[in-house]
């Protein structure tokens, strides 16, 4: 955003985030939803290592279902 002239705090981009993401989440055609067969998986507090962990352990849960 710099790059293009624009200067805003790390807190006014989180806010324009959250704000996009809650219209987004609330519109009545083409709401931002999960599929219904999406794995959420929560990353708050992980480590880029623990979340790569969690994706993997799924991945192998849904693999060995399969076979």
């Amino acid at each position: 955003m710099r790059a293009k002239g624009i200067n805003k705090s790390l807190e006014q981009i989180q806010k324009a985030i959250e704000e996009r993401d809650k219209s987004d989440e609330n519109r009545a055609v083409g709401r931002l939803q999960p599929a219904h067969d999406a794995i959420v998986i929560d990353t708050t507090d992980l480590s880029v290592e623990q979340v790569v962990e969690k994706i993997l352990r799924c991945v192998h849960e849904k693999c060995s279902k399969k076979a």
